[in-house]
């Protein structure tokens, strides 16, 4: 997973103008090094999906950009249509590949015994392996949407929506808060700038109800972390909750360990 780093989280609101260009210019790069044509993108209709969407497009030009729509069991009419609100808005070509039939079979194989969390992880993978299969259809990279906080308490699927699934990773570095801020720059409409966020993998819940913090308590920890300047901006308890979450999703972040003879 290839990241691009800024010294200063901060400098990036005040000059989303810069980061946009040094973002547009690494993908291309990054795409021209590889020898591929383009990149896939699964897209919800959330607000990362669409600023990647408009980072790739402005990078590679819209001709090169598939977007792939994966409604799962649940959420499918909101993701379907806000996914092709995006598609639509930065012109790019899009299919809808609902993955919930493949879904139910693996369900009823194994007579419906999943845990939410096994359920919401094979899903993530299915929708990486049909990712996979249009990138290599196509000579295209697939492109990731994860940020900040979803990289730092590993809030993402290991081979499947992260964690070494993705080519790479354009805003792993850069908070929600920032990741609206590029989301308006392409005059994305407000309400997909302010979708709750969710993975729509399980009915009802929110990023926020799993993470168990708002993305606004990891952003104002984490600054805090980053600068040690006044008094921590949380309680104790949330303290806990990121710390714990960053300390047991660490290998997640790494490749896979190997051992040396």
């Amino acid at each position: 997973m290839n990241i691009i780093k800024f010294k200063n989280f901060n400098e990036s609101l005040q000059n989303i103008n810069s980061d946009i260009e040094k973002l547009t210019r690494w993908i291309r790069e990054y795409r021209d090094k590889s020898g591929s044509k383009g990149f896939v993108i699964g897209i919800s209709g959330g607000v990362d999906s669409s600023a990647i969407c408009g980072l790739v497009v402005n990078s590679v030009g819209k001709e090169n950009v598939l977007g792939v729509l994966l409604p799962s069991i649940v959420g499918y009419k909101d993701d379907v249509d806000d996914g092709k609100r995006v598609a639509e808005h930065f012109g790019i070509k899009y299919v809808i590949r609902p993955i919930r039939n493949t879904v139910k079979t693996i369900i009823d194989e194994h007579d419906g015994d999943l845990s939410d969390l096994a359920l919401s992880n094979k899903q993530a993978r299915i929708r990486m392996t049909l990712l996979r299969m249009y990138a290599e259809i196509n000579n295209y990279l697939v492109i990731g949407t994860t940020n900040l906080s979803e990289d730092m308490t590993g809030y993402f699927t290991k081979a499947g929506d992260g964690g070494h699934g993705v080519d790479l990773e354009p805003l792993a570095n850069y908070y929600k808060s920032e990741v609206k801020e590029i989301a308006k720059f392409f005059n994305l409409p407000m309400d997909l700038v302010n979708r709750t966020p969710s993975a729509g993998l399980i009915d009802g819940i929110t990023d926020e109800d799993e993470l168990g913090f708002t993305y606004d308590d990891f952003e104002n920890y984490w600054n805090w972390k980053i600068e040690k300047n006044g008094n921590c901006p949380v309680t104790q308890n949330i303290v806990y909750k990121i710390e714990s979450l960053y300390n047991k999703t660490e290998h997640k972040r790494n490749l896979p360990p190997t051992y040396k003879r």
